[in-house]
């Protein structure tokens, strides 16, 4: 197997080496090529490795380089993004695309092409000393500048319609998050020494590693969104949080980044990773799809940070595989806690703290705020039920210490009265009254009849939206029914089997506006009733041609809502997982 890193006038460095000797360690041949002509094209590119990493080049930034990356169509590209987005190098043109295309935080930021255009958006209150004047197309920190007053302004030797204006940030360091096949290998927080306001390590900035939880999954968020939305699978993202307002903001990223203060900084050996996730991509044309996607998932599971509980408990759940057991005795303590006390503390904590739930549409809110405290009472029902079945702990005593019975049990009477907020809570609600239903032992009998007519009559429309909450209603039912992949339905099963029916043909008259997750739920809930999906063969041939560009998983390329932002690894670990367990049988 031979790699081609491509960059200009074929410079040799730490980056280039440490490729060439992480190559040399699996017997992959890493060559440093330049591309400056496109003369003999067809030449050139069959002169190239199996996998191309582009990181510079010769050719013109725009129409040469675009051209030539489009004609390596048979290759696999790692950065091709940069001939999608020509310009993706350009720090305005990143924030504008961020800003039509995300809910990410971004900044704003002006070009001027004159001083006194400058001066006049001053005087508009757009800008605020102090602010930042930076090249467009730029990296490093090199000719950053604080604009404190005029006088800054008028000492500037930078041509003023070379540069981009952004407000300053009130920090204490930024964030740079190394990207690598949709995934986050890791993030530092750099931070500026002495009277430097540039966080940059090569202007003397300091990298430390980051590992608390939460600012992990936010930085995860911003990274992942952007590296799809760019189409980078070698990127760095530069996140800052706004100590005014709370709020991770994205800076910019970089199409070319360095590594070495990122790896002295986290420990980990990028080079390594990056040779790894080349041969991963060579892999597509001679392995199993299955076999590459679950080695995907199962090798880089930490990089699935605040969705490692997922899917590993979905996969020992299904598996019964010991290494998942193992990975999951490692989130025990964070998950549900090692002893009686931590144990009480956890549940103290869910029921004196509550978000709701964070994914939730606001019309799904709204209902939500109707239930007091439905939220924190579907988690305690949660951690009850993964309790005992992964841990094999009763914790049912322990919620009773701070939650009876019987708001549990009223909280589901409630909602069993109003079918209309369970049409609309769709998920949630199942979820809810399927746990509450095997917490209460007897007390509540659920019939799926009841939720078959919900399913029946209660949807008026058939847009995405409503489609969604249709088919996860009845996927739900069916889920819980089996105690959350715990065992194969017995109980009921015809009537369990008509919902797979009904899914079926919402699928069928559906099928691209319904999500791929939605579709390979419904085959998993097939294998729970031990019933042969007639849709399988057309879901799993969807499948098969839905690898995504980024990395060795599956995204929804026929009718994702958001095509581009969830797909990276970790925005994607819920629909590889139910692929995973749609082609394997249940334990």
């Amino acid at each position: 197997m031979k790699i081609s890193v491509v960059v200009r006038r074929k410079s040799l460095g730490f980056h280039t080496n440490t490729l060439i000797d992480e190559g040399a360690k699996r017997g992959v041949i890493v060559e440093i090529t330049d591309v400056d002509s496109l003369n003999n094209i067809q030449e050139s590119v069959d002169n190239l490795g199996d996998v191309v990493i582009w990181r510079s080049g010769s050719l013109n930034l725009t129409t040469e380089r675009t051209a030539f990356i489009k004609a390596l169509k048979k290759k696999h590209v790692i950065n091709r993004g940069i001939s999608t987005f020509p310009f993706v190098t350009h720090k305005l043109f990143q924030q504008k695309v961020v800003e039509a295309n995300t809910d990410i935080n971004f900044i704003p930021t002006y070009h001027f092409k004159t001083k006194e255009d400058l001066i006049s958006a001053i005087d508009e209150g757009l800008l605020k000393y102090p602010f930042i004047q930076k090249p467009n197309l730029g990296s490093k920190g090199n000719g950053v500048f604080l604009m404190k007053s005029i006088d800054d302004i008028n000492a500037t030797e930078a041509v003023i319609k070379e540069q981009v204006y952004q407000n300053f940030i009130k920090n204490d360091g930024d964030f740079r998050v190394f990207m690598l096949g949709g995934r986050m290998l890791g993030a530092i927080k750099r931070v500026a020494q002495g009277d430097s306001f540039l966080n940059n390590v090569s202007k003397g900035g300091k990298a430390y590693p980051v590992d608390d939880a939460s600012t992990l999954t936010s930085l995860r968020r911003v990274g992942e969104s952007i590296s799809s939305l760019f189409d980078l699978q070698i990127c760095g993202v530069d996140v800052i949080f706004n100590q005014s307002n709370q709020k991770f903001y994205f800076m910019e990223v970089n199409t070319v980044p360095q590594w070495s203060g990122f790896q002295s900084g986290t420990g980990i050996n990028v080079a390594e990773k990056i040779i790894d996730y080349c041969i991963d991509l060579e892999n597509r044309s001679h392995k199993n799809q299955l076999t590459i996607i679950r080695k995907t998932y199962d090798e880089n599971i930490d990089n699935l940070y605040s969705k490692r509980f997922h899917y590993a408990s979905r996969m020992y759940l299904w598996t019964h595989d010991e290494k998942y057991l193992k990975w999951l005795n490692d989130y025990k303590g964070t998950y549900i806690g090692e002893n009686e006390t931590d144990i009480d503390a956890k549940i103290e904590g869910i029921v004196s703290y509550d978000n709701g739930d964070d994914d939730d549409e606001n019309m799904r809110q709204t209902v939500i705020k109707k239930y007091v405290n439905f939220s924190k009472l579907k988690k305690l029902l949660f951690l009850y039920t993964f309790g005992k079945s992964i841990y094999n702990l009763d914790i049912k005593e322990n919620i009773r210490k701070f939650i009876p019975d019987q708001q549990f049990l009223d909280m589901a009477n409630l909602l069993l009265q109003n079918p209309e907020d369970i049409a609309l809570l769709s998920t949630h609600a199942a979820n809810f009254l399927y746990l509450c239903e095997e917490y209460l032992s007897g007390q509540l009998n659920l019939d799926p009849d009841f939720f078959i007519n919900i399913f029946d009559t209660s949807y008026k429309t058939n847009d995405s939206s409503s489609l969604r909450l249709q088919g996860y209603l009845l996927s739900h039912c069916i889920i819980g029914a089996s105690r959350f992949y715990g065992t194969k339905i017995t109980k009921d099963l015809e009537k369990y089997r008509e919902m797979v029916k009904l899914l079926e043909d919402l699928i069928a008259k559906n099928y691209f506006v319904v999500s791929l997750d939605t579709k390979l739920e419904v085959l998993v809930c097939a294998k729970l009733c031990d019933y042969e999906s007639k849709l399988k063969d057309l879901i799993l041939s969807e499948c098969t041609n839905s690898y995504s560009m980024q990395g060795n998983f599956i995204v929804d390329t026929v009718n994702s809502r958001s095509p581009k932002l969830h797909n990276g690894f970790a925005f994607s670990e819920h629909r590889n997982t139910l692929y995973i367990m749609s082609n394997i049988d249940k334990n």
